[in-house]
């Protein structure tokens, strides 16, 4: 079978080839029925979708619907096989399209690299997705109007500091649902949206930075049930799942996971024909070799050099995470900076020995919120010193969170999302931020949080969210 080549878009023309007919594939896959399965709507609700309320004459059955839909794994060690596979289904389905439209064959998926820091452009919506019609002349179907304010105008997605890519200095695949680690893949068992989950370092960002400067507060990238409905998601996606290529070369000792438990799990999506397919996870692994085998024109290692290697080991196995400090409540986060001082945990030096094996992890638990999109910065600092870039140790996307919605008397959010409050938990890796002199400092530690507002060049601020609530913030050593 031939390889199709993923080329990066913003080193395409405008309206190349290959985006003229995304654009006309996309048009005729929104035509069909949500009946078929290569339609549009059917292809984005295999990912995702809102819980559908009134009649369901017009959909599938019940039981293909739970077979196919609302599938995406996030939080996950999964995350990444379950997307590429995805992907690749969605790319033979395109360019069969293309082919009966007319077009060339062997179209393939550009991708969307929005951590070229070289090409500030490449932080903003490619052209394509933002012109509001085709160069014949008719609509184009990969501009939506559901995006932030100021997107489709060219205004940026996210700022330079929104889409590092330390993400690939993590050496170890696999991360610790327990905490201790997220790894660059995510902790194992299988997670759809909506449970209470640790997100693996590639996940947290780019990927999931870049779905709400997309989407802004209520637009469909900021919500994993609409987010597929957007044209531009799967060129986002088509990015990450390069990195995780990238991640693999540019270290032999970066590896996936050799658990039978990862690679024989499987997971069914429909060919391009329509048709029922099952795949288990070790077939993907190597994207040269996959049932639909695929390769990027760009693998180069980003961060060749800019990796603090000392500060972590391929480690096989760690110790039980310990807290060293921690916050005594609830936490509201509103508008402006946010400052709150960790409580040195009973019995535990101010002081901690570091061993160059143990990593120190800065965990933000049980994150809530309606009405909640983009970005906040994470700072870690010490009492009497503000927070400044050089103490940046991180940033948490609200990709997830539901938007507003009307509580009951238990506290559930009712709305088409489902009876519950979606809940976030990260863990950010720390060890650098506290490492002195051979030991980690834990004393008069300040974690102060700073939202990302985004802003047009019109309208000013452009986001209206709501607060959020975090249930705890710890520090651990693991």
């Amino acid at each position: 079978m031939p390889v199709r080549r993923r080329v990066d878009v913003w080193r395409l023309a405008p309206w190349d080839d290959a985006l003229v007919w995304y654009a006309k594939a996309i048009r005729e896959l929104q035509r069909k029925p949500v009946l078929n399965p290569i339609s549009f709507e059917y292809q984005a609700a295999v990912h995702d979708r809102m819980r559908d309320s009134g009649s369901t004459g017009n959909l599938p059955p019940v039981s293909e619907r739970d077979a196919f839909w609302r599938q995406c794994q996030h939080g996950t060690w999964f995350f990444l096989p379950w997307h590429r596979m995805y992907l690749a289904y969605f790319e033979q389905i395109v360019a069969s399209t293309v082919e009966r439209l007319g077009g060339p064959g062997g179209w393939a998926l550009p991708y969307w690299n929005v951590s070229d820091l070289a090409r500030p452009e490449t932080r903003t919506l490619p052209c394509a997705f933002r012109e509001e019609r085709l160069p014949d002349g008719s609509p184009n179907p990969l501009r939506i109007d559901q995006r932030a304010r100021g997107v489709n105008d060219g205004d940026e997605v996210v700022g330079r500091g929104d889409v590092s890519l330390d993400c690939l200095c993590e050496p170890d695949f696999q991360g610790r649902a327990s905490g201790g680690g997220t790894g660059f893949g995510g902790p194992p068992g299988l997670s759809h949206v909506g449970n209470p989950v640790r997100f693996g370092r590639l996940e947290t960002m780019p990927h999931g930075t870049v779905h709400p400067g997309v989407g802004g507060t209520f637009g469909h990238m900021s919500y994993p049930q609409t987010a597929a409905l957007d044209p531009i998601f799967f060129l986002h996606h088509a990015n990450i799942d390069r990195l995780w290529v990238v991640w693999r070369r540019r270290d032999a000792r970066n590896v996936d996971p050799p658990d039978r438990a990862w690679l024989d799990q499987a997971f069914a999506f429909h060919d391009a024909n329509g048709q029922p397919v099952r795949h288990a996870v070790s077939e993907w692994e190597d994207p040269a070799t996959a049932p639909l085998p695929f390769e990027y024109d760009d693998v180069s290692d980003p961060m060749a050099g800019q990796c603090d290697e000392g500060l972590f080991t391929w480690a096989t196995t760690r110790r039980t995470p310990v807290d060293l400090a921690s916050t005594t409540g609830p936490l509201r986060i509103a508008d402006g900076p946010v400052r709150i001082e960790l409580r040195r945990a009973p019995g535990d030096a101010a002081e901690v020995k570091y061993d160059g094996i143990s990593r120190a992890f800065l965990d933000v638990e049980g994150i809530t919120g309606h009405r909640v999109s983009g970005n906040y910065r994470v700072f870690l600092s010490y009492v009497g010193k503000p927070p400044s870039e050089q103490t940046l140790v991180g940033v948490l996307p609200m990709f997830g969170l539901s938007p507003a919605a009307d509580d009951d008397d238990r506290g559930h959010a009712h709305h088409q999302f489902g009876p519950h409050r979606m809940s976030l938990t990260y863990e950010l890796d720390v060890t650098g931020a506290i490492r002195c002199d051979g030991v980690l400092a834990v004393e008069g530690l300040v974690v102060t949080f700073a939202r990302v507002a985004r802003r047009d060049r019109e309208h000013g601020r452009v986001d209206d969210d709501e607060p959020l609530w975090i249930e705890r913030i710890r520090l651990t050593l693991a």
